[in-house]
């Protein structure tokens, strides 16, 4: 992983910390699962390198974005985001919410990637990887303060200003990720016939969706300015 880390030209002390240990063990246990099907005793490690990598950028459920893939990855989530999204608003008004788990979990999955990738961030390997990342991000953002958010390196920091611009703001936003994420952990049984995690879920979409039609980084500045101009206007 080091040496495909330094090929996508990712700053590896920054990177490392973006990746948990669960989303290493699940990288690593999906490499060793391809080498096994692989049915080979050997393969040059250049080649294998290269189909990793690969692998870990491609669709339909990349591992990683680079600034090359960035652009790709967010119209390919949000492509497929656009059919998932649409059979579950047939499913609320039709109310027929049998077989349709595998519809939620992609439908969280490309929801969540469309936002992480749009940040440059890890997305995991696994079907639930961007939804439980995403939601990890959004908690570790709510709790720092937020003057202290606007002055932080990396991209993700301008989430909360990004959702704000959506009239969405990043503790609703959390609540609604949780919301979701309890019912995730009960049976499939469970998850199917519950219609407001549904509804919670079709709103996740449309917050994604939202997220790409609006966010103009001229407008998103120009919006700071206007808040920070409030702001120093107050009265004490």
């Amino acid at each position: 992983m080091p040496d495909i880390i330094f090929d996508l030209g990712i700053h590896n002390e920054i990177y490392r910390q973006e990746i948990s240990s669960n989303q290493l063990n699940s990288i690593s246990e999906e490499i060793i699962q391809f080498l096994k099907n692989c049915n080979m005793y050997k393969i040059n490690y250049e080649i294998l390198k290269n189909f990793i990598t690969e692998m870990s950028l491609q669709p339909p459920h990349p591992w990683f974005v680079t600034n090359k893939t960035r652009k790709e990855i967010c119209q390919y989530d949000l492509k497929i985001l656009e059919k998932h999204y649409k059979t579950l608003c047939d499913v609320v008004k039709e109310e027929n919410y049998e077989d349709v788990y595998y519809v939620i979990c992609e439908a969280l999955h490309h929801s969540c990637s469309s936002i992480l990738a749009r940040y440059n961030e890890v997305l995991g390997c696994k079907d639930l990887d961007a939804f439980y990342h995403l939601e990890n991000i959004v908690t570790e953002l709510n709790s720092r303060d937020e003057q202290n958010l606007l002055i932080e390196n990396y991209p993700i920091s301008t989430l909360p200003t990004d959702l704000k611009y959506i009239s969405v703001e990043l503790s609703y936003f959390l609540d609604l990720l949780r919301k979701i994420k309890s019912k995730l952990i009960v049976r499939k049984s469970k998850i199917i016939l519950q219609k407001e995690v549904i509804k919670k879920v079709i709103e996740l979409c449309e917050i994604a969706q939202n997220l790409d039609n609006n966010i103009d980084k001229e407008d998103v500045e120009n919006f700071l300015h206007s808040e920070w101009k409030d702001i120093s206007y107050e009265k004490p």
